[in-house]
Order: C-alpha cells, then sequence, then structure tokens
C-alpha cells in the first residue's frame, strides 16, 4: 500500500513537472514575440523621431520664407536663411567627411 502511494505521489508529480516544463516553453516563445514587438516598437519610435525632426525643420523653413511676405522683417529673414544655408553646408560638409 505505502508503494502504491510513493507511486502515486511520484506520478504526481512528473505530471506537474511536465506542465510546468510545458508552461516554461510558452513563456519563452511569449518573451521571445515581446522582445521582437520591442525592437519593432523602437524602429518605428526612431522612424517617427526622424519624421518630427524633419518636419520641425520644415515648419522652421516655412516661417521663414513666411516672413520674407512681410516688409518689415526681410532683413531677419535674409539671415535666417543665411544662417540655414550656412548649417545646411556645414551638415554637407560633416557627411562627406
Amino acid at each position: 500500500m505505502i508503494m502504491a502511494e510513493i507511486h502515486s505521489r511520484l506520478s504526481g508529480i512528473i505530471d506537474s513537472l511536465a506542465q510546468l516544463r510545458k508552461e516554461r516553453d510558452e513563456l519563452k516563445k511569449e518573451i521571445h514575440k515581446m522582445r521582437e514587438e520591442l525592437k519593432e516598437k523602437a524602429a518605428r519610435a526612431e522612424q517617427l523621431q526622424a519624421e518630427l525632426e524633419e518636419k520641425v525643420k520644415t515648419i522652421h523653413i516655412l516661417q521663414t520664407a513666411n516672413s520674407l511676405n512681410s516688409s518689415e522683417d526681410k532683413e531677419e529673414a535674409k539671415k535666417q536663411v543665411d544662417d540655414l544655408l550656412r548649417e545646411i553646408d556645414y551638415c554637407l560638409k560633416l557627411l562627406d567627411s
């Protein structure tokens, strides 16, 4: 009778162990999937950040161009355009080196 109880308990432990291994494997797959999603979201965030920076530059250029239409700020606008051109030249030189 004691042997039957031991056998029964061992069988239960083996079943529990198999279930735990299965759950572990499922969790590993889920972690892998989440890591891949995280990489994708990080890449998307980087892309969106670059787009945002580009749009901010475009807004700045448009604001500068808009100020050219008003006669009172023409000199300031010309200075801003010159500054932007210098910045573009500087960036191009950095890209070339």
